[in-house]
């Protein structure tokens, strides 16, 4: 291979390495949604990456490389089984019954004053002809909604964000009439956090647990009290 090619590798390795470094933090705040983290790996740092390390191996020979494949072979092994034991596929029965507890109270609801925002449950509320405001789709809003001092820093339009996503919220909280819903079901990672409904009013009555994936998420049931309804 001569000097011109050699060259041409190396920048070419190296940009890839850069790429691989960026993704990589970058994965590590996207990371954090369980059940989707294989995906950003798969589809984000690690095709750089493999581009990368594989011009690397010309220069690694015999015992040397054997040991580097053991290795990779190794490290591949415990991420893929790290990621299977730390996603359970099959609910307990107690993890059941919390599921079906929450849905057994939604069922007592008003239909016409009860709105659903746990995308948890917004299948339920839809077979019930609840309103659903969040379907599951809508991620990372709280990095908007109620930025970090980092985000602030980083992107100092979030302040904006903040006082669009307050607006926001009253308009998903409205009724077709401009009231608000009496009854609202919403859980610990939904659109409109749980202090936004308190500062509106609205009384904690029931809570639940529910794990989903590797997490436990509260669900909660707020009542507004009749003379904010009209609000």
């Amino acid at each position: 291979m001569n000097a011109c090619k050699e060259q041409r590798l190396k920048v070419f390795g190296d940009v890839y390495g850069l790429a691989a470094l960026c993704l990589f933090l970058l994965w590590l705040r996207l990371g954090l949604h369980t059940g989707a983290f294989m995906s950003y790996v798969l589809h984000q740092w690690l095709p750089p990456l493999v581009v990368f390390a594989l011009p690397k191996l010309k220069d690694v020979h015999g015992r040397r490389r054997r040991l580097l494949l053991a290795g990779w072979i190794v490290c591949v092994s415990l991420f893929v089984g790290g990621f299977l034991l730390t996603l359970p596929m099959f609910p307990s029965q107690t993890e059941r019954a919390q599921w079906e507890r929450v849905a057994s109270r939604m069922d007592l609801l008003p239909t016409d004053s009860t709105l659903c925002i746990s995308p948890l449950f917004a299948q339920h509320a839809e077979a019930l002809c609840l309103p659903s405001r969040d379907n599951g789709m809508t991620q990372f809003y709280s990095t908007l909604s109620s930025p970090s001092p980092f985000m602030r820093a980083l992107i100092p339009e979030t302040k904006a964000f903040g006082a669009d996503a307050t607006t926001h919220e009253m308009q998903l909280l409205r009724r077709h009439d401009g009231g608000l819903y009496a009854y609202v079901v919403a859980d610990d990672r939904c659109v409109v956090p749980s202090d936004s409904l308190r500062a509106l009013g609205y009384d904690e009555k029931d809570a639940d647990t529910v794990r989903v994936g590797v997490h436990r998420v509260g669900v909660r049931l707020f009542v507004l009290p009749d003379s904010l309804i009209s609000r």
